[in-house]
């Protein structure tokens, strides 16, 4: 992986956690940045009939997923695609694996039944946590002062 972008996007991640005069970043925008930063990533190394993008999916029942971080799919026509911010609705058919990204151990143990409940629309499912004890996150959870 090209490390740089990576790394960038990391401490934009850590730095949405920073209290400031001017605010913060909003937590989604922070997902947003890890986790565009890895499909990019991805998107370097796949095969020429494979895709990557966030999403949802549409299963067999007729349920569309939450929004998923990364999907990697056969490149077929979506069921539905925004290609002005790579957001598409693929079929459960075509998935081949997902993959959730989460900033810290909290944020997926808050979100665990949500994840849990990928299984009816991947068989392969991926979960990427970025933890950093140095993180505000981690500071509170060690009663250190910020």
């Amino acid at each position: 992986m090209r490390l740089r972008r990576l790394v960038e996007s990391l401490e934009y991640s850590e730095l949405s956690q920073m209290k400031t005069g001017k605010g913060r970043l909003h937590s989604f925008v922070s997902g947003l940045l890890l986790s565009s930063a890895i499909l990019e990533e991805i998107r370097q190394v796949t095969r020429v009939n494979v895709y990557v993008s966030w999403g949802q999916i549409l299963n067999e029942k007729g349920e569309l997923s939450k929004e998923i971080d990364i999907m990697i799919y056969f490149r077929r026509k979506p069921l539905y695609e925004w290609k002005n911010i790579g957001y598409a609705i693929i079929s459960k058919q075509d998935v081949l694996s997902i993959f959730e990204v989460k900033r810290n151990f909290q944020s997926y143990l808050s979100h665990e039944k949500e994840c849990e409940q990928l299984s009816k629309f991947a068989k392969k499912i991926f979960l990427i946590i970025y933890h950093n004890p140095n993180t505000i996150d981690g500071m509170k959870r060690r009663n250190v002062e910020v």
